[in-house]
């Protein structure tokens, strides 16, 4: 364990290191919607928000409000928000803004959710389950032919 002394007061330094198990998750992760899957989708911040309120069983609108001691809301907003940042959605401020935060908690979803996934078979179920619904949605949106940004 890594320690270092100041003022005569010691502090231990963590590792940032992903558990196992939350690699293993990640790693089916990615076989199931590709980390650059929806890099260039016109509609793809509300792919991932409808896909996780869906699973997550919360109202959409609720994405941008307030949710002080909702935790059922703020773990499926903290997944959207580690989603859009982890697929490559935008910059941090840009995946902060789309849900009416700052970098922020994009950062907070970026530490904790991997140890959410880590504590909970639910949550990792359910993440699964989210990115199965994005996958099938950006696949019919790319069959339509409509799914791209435009750059004319």
């Amino acid at each position: 364990m890594n320690t270092s002394t100041h003022d005569s007061a010691q502090t231990i330094i963590f590792p940032q290191v992903l558990p196992s198990k939350s690699q293993d998750i990640f790693v089916e992760a990615e076989l199931i919607l590709p980390f650059d899957a929806l890099a260039g989708l016109r509609n793809s911040f509300q792919i991932v928000k409808k896909a996780v309120a869906y699973t997550f069983d919360v109202p959409l609108s609720t994405f941008r409000m307030r949710s002080r001691g909702n935790q059922k809301l703020s773990n499926a907003r903290m997944i959207a928000i580690f989603i859009c940042y982890k697929w490559k959605l935008g910059s941090m401020h840009c995946v902060g803004d789309e849900f009416d935060r700052d970098h922020g908690c994009v950062v907070h979803a970026e530490c904790t959710i991997p140890l959410l996934l880590e504590m909970s078979k639910e949550h990792q179920e359910k993440f699964l389950l989210t990115l199965k619904k994005i996958a099938e949605q950006t696949i019919v949106d790319r069959m339509n032919g409509q799914s791209r940004v435009h750059t004319d």
